[in-house]
This record gives C-alpha cells, sequence and structure tokens, in this order.
C-alpha cells in the first residue's frame, strides 16, 4: 500500500526555499541600492523633470526587461511544448501586468493594500506552482523597484521600511502557500490560502510603528488598508481565473468537474444509447482517477478524460461487443471492414469532442487512448482467412501515441478494465500480471515514446489498479431464492 502513496505533486522543497530565501535577499539589496542611487541622482528632493528623471525611468524600462526576460528564460526551459508554452506564456505575462497596475492603483492608497501576490497565486492555479512562484518574485521584483525609483520613496525611511516588511510578508507567502496551491487544490483550501496572506501581513502594521518609532498612520487605519487589500485580492483572482482560462483556453478544475456531470449531452446519450459503454467509461475513471491521484496528477482530468474517452463508439454502438445483447454483426464482414469501423471510433471521438467544444487537452485522448496498437482479433482473424502475408498495420488504430501522461493513463486503465471484467476471481497478483503484461506490450510497441512516463510511474499504475480491482471485481455470495 505505501508504493501507490506516493505523489510527484509539484511542491517547493527545502532546497527551493533555500534557493527562494537567497534570491529574495538579493532582491531587497537591490531595491534598497536603486533606492539609494535616485537618492543620491537627486539629493533627496522629489522629481520634477530632466536628466535625472529620465535615467530613473530607463533604469526602470531595464527592471521590466530583466524580468521577462527571465520568466522567457524560465519558460523556455519548462515548457517545450510550442502551443501549450505560448499559452502559459500568454497568461503569465497578462498576469503579470495585471498585478503592477492593481498594485499601482493600491499604492495610491497604502503600500498594504497592494495585492502583491495576485499574479502569483492565479498562476500556481491555472498552470502549476513553481511557475507562480517565479511569477511572484518577477511581481515584487517589479512593484517595489517601482515605488521606490518613481515615487516619493528615496530619502523617506519609513517608506523604505514599508516596503521591505511588504517585501518579507510577499516572500513568505509565496513559501508557505503558493507550494501548495495547484490545480487540485479544493475552493475552500484556496480561498484559505488566500486569506492565509492577512496572517502572514497584519502584523506588518504594529512592526512597522516598532521599528519606525511613530506611524503617521493610525494602526487601525493600517489595519483596514490591509483587510481591504486583502479582500481586494481574493475577489480580483476569483474573478480573473476563470476569464483568463478562457481567454487563453486553460482549463481549470471548475471546467472538468462542469464536464464531468452526467447531465452534459454527450454523457447524456452515451448513457441511454451505449449503457454499456458508459459503465466501462465510468469504471475507466474510477481506475485512471486513483492512479492519476498517486501520481500527483490532474484527478479533474483523468476522470473527465474517461468519460468522454470512447464517445466515438455512438456513431456505430452495436459493433462493439460491450453493447451486443444478440448477434455479432461482426461475423457477418470482413476482418478488414471490421478494423475500419473499431478504429473509426477514435476519430469520430475526437470529431464529436470539438464539435462540442471540449478542452483541446481532453479532446486530443480520445484519439490518443488507443494510440498505433494493433487490433489483434481481426489480424489474427484476417491470418486464419487468408494463406498470404496480411498487413499489421491496416490492423492498426490512425490515432496519435499518447503526447501526456494523462492519456498513457487511460490507454493502460481502458486495456485493463476489459481484461480485468473477463478474468475469473481477480485478485491483486493476477490483475498485476495482467496489468504488466499491457505496459511491457505497450512499451515495446512504442505507445509511451511521445509522453514523459517513468518505470518508476509504471510500477505505481500497476499497483494502483491491482489494489483498485479487487474492490471493483469483488465477488458476491449467492442470495437465496
Amino acid at each position: 500500500m505505501t508504493e501507490t502513496k506516493i505523489s510527484k505533486k509539484i511542491r517547493l522543497t527545502a532546497k527551493d526555499k533555500i534557493a527562494a530565501g537567497a534570491i529574495s535577499l538579493l532582491f531587497i539589496a537591490v531595491l534598497i541600492g536603486l533606492t539609494t542611487l535616485k537618492a543620491e541622482l537627486i539629493d533627496g528632493r522629489k522629481i520634477t523633470g530632466g536628466a535625472d528623471e529620465i535615467l530613473l525611468y530607463v533604469i526602470m524600462a531595464g527592471v521590466f526587461v530583466v524580468s521577462f526576460l527571465v520568466l522567457l528564460l524560465y519558460m523556455g526551459f519548462s515548457y517545450r511544448d510550442g502551443i501549450k508554452g505560448k499559452r502559459y506564456l500568454g497568461v503569465s505575462g497578462t498576469a503579470i501586468v495585471l498585478n503592477f497596475l492593481f498594485c499601482l492603483i493600491a499604492s495610491h492608497f497604502s503600500m498594504y493594500a497592494m495585492p502583491m501576490c495576485f499574479a502569483g497565486i492565479i498562476i500556481a492555479n491555472l498552470i502549476e506552482p513553481r511557475l507562480g512562484f517565479t511569477v511572484n518574485f518577477i511581481c515584487i521584483f517589479q512593484t517595489l523597484a517601482y515605488v521606490l525609483l518613481i515615487t516619493d520613496a528615496a530619502g523617506d525611511q519609513s517608506m523604505i521600511i514599508q516596503e521591505t516588511i511588504m517585501a518579507v510578508c510577499s516572500v513568505a507567502y509565496s513559501l508557505v502557500a503558493l507550494g501548495r496551491i495547484n490545480r487540485n487544490t479544493g475552493r475552500a483550501d484556496f480561498i484559505g490560502y488566500l486569506l492565509l496572506f492577512s496572517i502572514l501581513i497584519a502584523p506588518a502594521a504594529i512592526l512597522f510603528t516598532l521599528l519606525y518609532g511613530t506611524s503617521p498612520t493610525p494602526i487601525w487605519q493600517q489595519a483596514a488598508y490591509i483587510a481591504g487589500g486583502i479582500v481586494a485580492q481574493v475577489l480580483l483572482v476569483l474573478f480573473f481565473i476563470p476569464l483568463l482560462e478562457l481567454i487563453f483556453m486553460i482549463t481549470t478544475n471548475s471546467r472538468l468537474a462542469e464536464l464531468s456531470d452526467m447531465r452534459q449531452p454527450l454523457l447524456k446519450r452515451l448513457m441511454t444509447e451505449a449503457p454499456a459503454t458508459f459503465n466501462h467509461s465510468q469504471t475507466v475513471g474510477n481506475l485512471a482517477e486513483s492512479c492519476a491521484s498517486a501520481l500527483g496528477e490532474n484527478i479533474y482530468m483523468a476522470r473527465a478524460a474517461a468519460l468522454y474517452h470512447d464517445i466515438g463508439k455512438l456513431e456505430n454502438v452495436e459493433f462493439f461487443t460491450e453493447n451486443q445483447t444478440g448477434g455479432n454483426p461482426h461475423d457477418e464482414i470482413t476482418p478488414e471492414l471490421s478494423a475500419e469501423i473499431i478504429h473509426k471510433h477514435t476519430s469520430d471521438g475526437y470529431k464529436m469532442a470539438v464539435a462540442a467544444r471540449l478542452p483541446k487537452d481532453l479532446a486530443a485522448i480520445t484519439m490518443e487512448h488507443h494510440g498505433t496498437t494493433v487490433m489483434k482479433f481481426f489480424y489474427e482473424k484476417a491470418r486464419r482467412m487468408t494463406d498470404g502475408e496480411v498487413d499489421m498495420d491496416f490492423y492498426r488504430y490512425k490515432g496519435d501515441k499518447p503526447t501526456s501522461k494523462i492519456a498513457a493513463i487511460i490507454m493502460i486503465c481502458d486495456s485493463s478494465e476489459a481484461a480485468i471484467r473477463a478474468m475469473q476471481a481477480p485478485d491483486i497478483q493476477k490483475v498485476g500480471k495482467l496489468v504488466d503484461g499491457i505496459i511491457y506490450d505497450r512499451i515495446a510497441d512504442g505507445q509511451f515514446d511521445n509522453c514523459d512516463i517513468t518505470t518508476k510511474d509504471f510500477a505505481i499504475i500497476r499497483q494502483t489498479i491491482a489494489e483498485l480491482s479487487t474492490g471493483l471485481y469483488h465477488t458476491r455470495i449467492e442470495y437465496p431464492k
């Protein structure tokens, strides 16, 4: 049981946090250095124009350029998928710009009201925590650089202390909360992590008063600004997550949960027109969700993909074994025609998914869940019916090989569910060997060449399916008549 609890969810390790602490100290040192430079350039006077002002704006522009170069560099190393990388870069850049604008507006009221972690939270939720962590550092650097360079912070000790406190609080929030926010975070936990920022920044007003001696703003007013900033950050995040999801076509868990509702048109059709296929899809969903959870993958995507992976069978319901109640129509046609009908369910499913405007990642799995595997039943039937050579490639599915770990999970669970259902008295050992055979067969056929799944992942998937199948396919006692 211990192995199935292994999780590869993206967390901030101790090494990440040490590096983050060092980077945050470097950021604060650079910001203080920039402020000192400004103070020397203008001798503590408010900027009114001239060469000094131009130089400061040039420095500020340099800060923006460097920060976006850092983002580009990180994205280039982390997201090599062209289309997905562009979408992620687009939503990250947009969130950073919005973060800067909101902080700029809030700074006119109080430094404590700035929603400095707005972009980091959104990216951690829409994409993954490490990118959100990186985006959050960029936003902190940009915002504080602007406040210290372009406003009247130079020579104002209270402003420098305030900004340093804000930087420390924002970095602390990154270390504590952003590493825990991800696409599997529930709504209640998500809002809880948003409110956590208030716990970190609330003592800032008291700390500021202690460090500065006296505060130009009453404590109650500072507390009001802090509370207002927290509420504003929560509302902005909740508003912009679905908006950015729609604009950049990034699928969130809320959307996937909606698509898994049995009232969705395609699922209603599957339930009424092909109930056996629907039952198979639900069971695959249970297996896939457990495997995704064990691997730290998106459980919402796993379940939704499993529910929709066989929707193409709606075009020829009676040609699939689980839906046959009488004769088998394949007995009346050639194996070549049978193969064409069977493999067509993947392309039909993709067309139906696109027509229903399902997310692209989800629609792709309808084409990828069989990859280019051979339909061995019809291939062997053709070999028995002819004396000559039979082209094996003709009997391969015409889909794409899995390009994501979720697609690989669906491929394994789909084949495993059908095979386990046909077993007599399945137990953990039998099922484990069966799933191993399915995995090894797909590896030998090169089906997982296009996705980043590992041998350790395969071991976890095998054990998860074996353990779960004993509950799904358990025997029952015979009731008295």
